[in-house]
């Protein structure tokens, strides 16, 4: 088998960042966005398979991760140290930094900014501190807006993330990603089950299974990451390749334009990103992908401020990425690698 990085996933990861940002730069605008309506006959958006490559991809990844670990406490430290310090630094600047220059955008002043108290910034901060959110704007500032619900759009995705690294931890501890691979792979048929019978009959789905694979919204992200998860499992076994890719591909081409997409996304969009990255190698030595994931829906409510870039599109996206790339090289020079190094440090003291 292939050295685990004999792989293109870094820079996948920075495709699919960027596929996010192109998607959520229609939405603070308040634009139609064509393209993708046009290919999909308005099933899904560029933006939503991006994230369900991420977690496809973190699927896989993870459960590497997990059986290179020393124990629970080594694992769960791992995905802690690469997931949370980024993610404190961005609500605290999303709360202290782009809410109140929003907010000088709108009103000219910070006089009605809302520091402490309820629906504040400081509130934003400790409400949303363990990822799962509760608040997600600062008093008005983004009323009047065409994306008015939320300061940052892309953070929910985080806390069905540690979800499934929870999962990941009970599954590989009972010895789903080794000898009982064929549990695992049945166990991912089941949640794939609810939730097409979900988009089915999303009533009637109650009673077939738990509530977090049917009722919070995010069952599609669970299958895509279990779909890493078996791949994984049976990376022995399974062969996938740029001809499988090509073939989903073609068979994604033909659901997009004839209907029944959405029943397919969850498990053919990972095995094609996946297929794709075991395909090439291209290793980059920087991973600004999670800082961008993060920044960038904040930095376009920013330039969405000003009406000569919101009517804009190709200036918009163009400002977005440049903007948006910097934040990302910013998070990891200062915040991620700093900390992972230190983590791989103590790791080794303590071995």
């Amino acid at each position: 088998m292939a050295s685990h990085r004999d792989n293109c996933y870094d820079f996948l990861r920075l495709l699919l960042a960027s596929a996010v940002l192109y998607d959520h730069a229609y939405v603070v605008c308040g634009a139609n966005e064509t393209v993708m309506a046009y290919l999909t006959r308005q099933q899904t958006y560029i933006g939503s398979l991006a994230v369900l490559g991420f977690f496809g991809l973190s699927g896989m990844l993870v459960s590497a991760s997990f059986e290179r670990s020393g124990g629970i406490v080594d694992f769960f430290k791992k995905r802690v140290v690469r997931l949370m310090p980024a993610f404190w630094v961005c609500i605290a600047l999303t709360a202290f930094f782009f809410a109140p220059v929003l907010l000088f955008l709108k009103e000219g002043s910070l006089a009605q900014m809302a520091w402490v108290g309820k629906g504040s910034s400081l509130s934003y901060v400790y409400e949303n501190l363990f990822l799962s959110l509760h608040q997600f704007s600062i008093g008005d500032i983004l009323v009047g807006k065409p994306a008015p619900g939320d300061l940052n759009g892309s953070l929910w995705s985080l806390y069905p993330e540690f979800q499934c690294y929870v999962m990941t931890f009970i599954l590989g501890w009972l010895g789903l990603l080794s000898r009982g691979r064929w549990l695992l792979a049945l166990f991912t048929a089941y949640v794939y089950f609810l939730y097409v019978f979900t988009l089915i009959d999303s009533a009637s789905a109650r009673a077939l299974g738990p509530q977090i694979f049917v009722l919070n919204g995010h069952n599609n992200v669970y299958v895509s990451y279990l779909t890493g998860m078996v791949l994984y499992a049976f990376r022995d076994y399974i062969t996938v390749h740029w001809k499988s890719a090509l073939a989903l591909i073609l068979f994604s081409g033909l659901t997009l334009r004839n209907g029944g997409f959405l029943l397919v996304a969850p498990v053919v969009v990972p095995i094609s990103i996946l297929a794709v990255g075991r395909s090439y190698t291209l290793r980059l030595k920087n991973d600004f992908s999670y800082g961008m994931y993060i920044y960038g829906y904040p930095i376009q409510l920013v330039l969405s401020s000003f009406e000569w870039i919101r009517t804009s599109m190709p200036l918009m996206l163009f400002l977005s990425f440049i903007c948006t790339y910097a934040f990302g090289a910013l998070s990891w020079f200062l915040v991620e690698r700093p900390v992972l190094r230190k983590f791989k440090r103590v790791r080794v003291i303590e071995s």
